[in-house]
């Protein structure tokens, strides 16, 4: 019962049997708009499976999530291996992604819940509870990470940044569609990227990255209105919460930006470059925000 597949699996169903009829979904808190019930991408590729292979949607939902799960090292292990041009090292880490979660060393609860220190974190989340969406928007977010990058990098007016541009733009699109949770993962490691280029280069990225993401936005908005962001800002603090703001909170988002402040400044003083300085604020970003929820005050 701890799983949201049944509910992932109805959408892909009902986007099955009737393509034509997506503006409301009848079944759930006596009605309400299609779009409110999930992000339909990975809903969509299952139900499309589902009809092209003549299966039912669970095994099209197994299928699509699985092949995803297996993904999520390969895609890693290309962003590694593009930006260092190191295979070994690249594949010790995307080795490590499959194997270890570190999240379980560091939170006994959570190596609890998952059945033990080296128990695989994501095999775990996704057969549990069934986070199939989750374990799609990670493999698809080094893709997208990686692209945005090359955008910046692309000679102003040439052919290979309008290429770019297109597939940083499209990538991001299906990262959001794919899960909440993506996009603003997705988001913040582009922030992250952006404040270890050089000054003189994190204008023009960001006045690029602005623009990439408002025509990804437009794309996407009849799937992603204004009203699904407000929903999920108003509703978020009361699922399993509260989680409203405090004083606790504030000083936790204090005590984030501090050590992202300290590590930018440090990494610059030791001259890293900018996928080790981006690799070191990364990890400080979502490990901070995932410890400030077990750290007890």
């Amino acid at each position: 019962m701890q799983s949201n597949e049944g509910s992932f699996i109805a959408i892909s169903r009902i986007m099955r049997d009737h393509p034509s009829d997506l503006l409301w979904w009848p079944m759930w808190n006596l009605g309400i708009p299609f779009h409110h019930t999930y992000f339909p991408l990975l809903h969509a590729l299952d139900a499309l499976v589902s009809a092209l292979a003549g299966i039912h949607p669970a095994m099209a939902f197994h299928q699509v999530t699985g092949f995803f799960y297996c993904v999520g090292p390969v895609t890693l292990f290309w962003l590694a291996a593009r930006v260092s041009g190191r295979l070994a090292p690249s594949f010790a880490g995307a080795l490590a992604y499959s194997l270890l979660s570190p999240s379980s060393w560091l939170v006994p609860a959570i190596a609890s819940d998952a059945g033990g220190l080296w128990m695989p974190r994501r095999l775990q989340v996704l057969v549990y509870y069934g986070e199939g969406p989750h374990i799609t928007s990670l493999a698809l977010f080094p893709v997208a990470l990686l692209l945005l990058h090359e955008f910046w990098k692309s000679a102003p007016g040439s052919r290979r940044q309008a290429w770019m541009g297109f597939l940083a733009g499209a990538f991001a699109i299906f990262t959001a569609l794919t899960n909440a949770f993506g996009a603003v993962t997705l988001t913040l490691s582009a922030l992250c990227l952006l404040v270890t280029l050089p000054r003189r280069e994190i204008m023009r990225a960001a006045a690029l990255s602005l623009g990439v993401g408002l025509v990804a936005y437009a794309a996407v908005s009849l799937w992603m209105p204004p009203s699904v962001i407000h929903a999920i800002r108003v509703n978020s603090p009361t699922v399993g919460g509260p989680y409203y703001y405090t004083a606790r909170s504030w000083a936790g988002l204090a005590a984030l930006v501090l050590g992202f402040v300290l590590l930018w400044l440090g990494t610059a003083w030791a001259k890293a470059s900018t996928w080790n300085r981006f690799v070191v604020l990364f990890a400080w970003v979502l490990t901070a925000i995932t410890l400030l929820n077990f750290i007890q005050v």
